[in-house]
């Protein structure tokens, strides 16, 4: 009797482990229905004599700016990861509250872009009056 019942109970047993080993792990974002950023990386080269703060907008409404990184005056700097696959407006700010401001563009998924600013890059007023 033992026999006939241990026989079953180990065939139960070895199913429930295959069936466990062939279930597939779900990612965090998976668990919470999201799916991973889309971004781009972005490096700035300041040829300025000014420190500057980097920024985007969207490029539609609504269009809330993020400030991702500074960089200080003639040196070139990493900063925090920008949007991919939508356009957006990459600004640079000086301590004085001028700006200025690429025209919309989208980057690729896992692009580089390297953001040379010149010597003698022009900055306005916010809203692109005259300086």
């Amino acid at each position: 009797m033992t026999g006939s019942i241990a026989r079953p109970l180990a065939l139960t047993l070895l199913l429930l482990q295959s069936a466990c080993a062939a279930a597939r792990t779900r990612t965090p974002a998976e668990e919470s229905g999201g799916r991973r950023a889309a971004l781009a990386r972005l490096t700035v080269e300041n040829r300025t004599d000014r420190t500057l703060i980097i920024a985007f907008r969207a490029a539609t409404p609504p269009g809330g700016e993020v400030a991702v990184g500074d960089v200080a005056p003639n040196t070139t700097e990493a900063m925090a990861p920008i949007p991919a696959d939508e356009p957006i407006i990459l600004l640079a700010r000086s301590a004085d509250g001028t700006e200025m401001r690429l025209p919309p563009r989208s980057f690729g998924l896992d692009a580089t872009f390297h953001w040379v600013i010149p010597a003698d890059a022009r900055f306005a007023p916010p809203g692109g009056g005259s300086p």
